[in-house]
């Protein structure tokens, strides 16, 4: 009798291990996000940085440290060169805000920003949403059809540029 419960127990112990084992341990994988086009009236734009003021560049504000900018014209990605966008959820934040913004490119931009981007230098790319820069991102490896950008910063407008534009408001 006694060997018998002490099966029953190994047994219940070994289901209970492959049960955790096949949800993972509890943990839920992060929902893929649902990329949609670009609403009507919306605009996203990528312009490289310009280290110093040139005769065509646009003056802009820095979105993390309200400095002046300079943005390359015309922009390297333009909004008719956006295949889809879509909100993220960050699963290991940098800082309060959770979001991050990823941008699929159509044919024609991802070929201008395979180009630009064919030999990463550290360069700086802008990501401005609806004539607001959102975020300056330095580029480490060369960008194809998609690009995932994340960190924004604390002030909650990276995150409510973003929601507006995926949402359509």
């Amino acid at each position: 009798m006694l060997c018998f419960n002490q099966q029953r127990i190994r047994y219940g112990a070994l289901l209970t291990l492959l049960a955790l084992a096949a949800v993972g341990c509890g943990k839920l994988p992060t929902p893929q996000p649902t990329p949609n086009p670009v609403p009507p009236g919306m605009r996203v734009e990528i312009y490289e940085l310009d280290p110093t003021e040139g005769e065509t560049s646009l003056t802009a504000v820095h979105p993390a440290t309200g400095k002046p900018i300079f943005l390359k014209t015309p922009p390297l990605i333009g909004t008719s060169d956006v295949a889809t966008v879509a909100e993220v959820e960050e699963e290991y934040p940098l800082h309060s805000e959770s979001v991050a913004f990823q941008i699929d490119l159509n044919t024609a931009g991802a070929a201008k920003m395979s180009q630009a981007t064919a030999t990463p230098n550290g360069q700086e790319l802008v990501l401005v949403l609806n004539g607001s820069p959102v975020a300056v991102a330095k580029v480490m490896a060369k960008i194809g059809t998609q690009m995932v950008i994340t960190g924004g910063n604390d002030t909650g407008e990276f995150a409510r540029q973003i929601s507006a534009l995926t949402s359509g408001k």
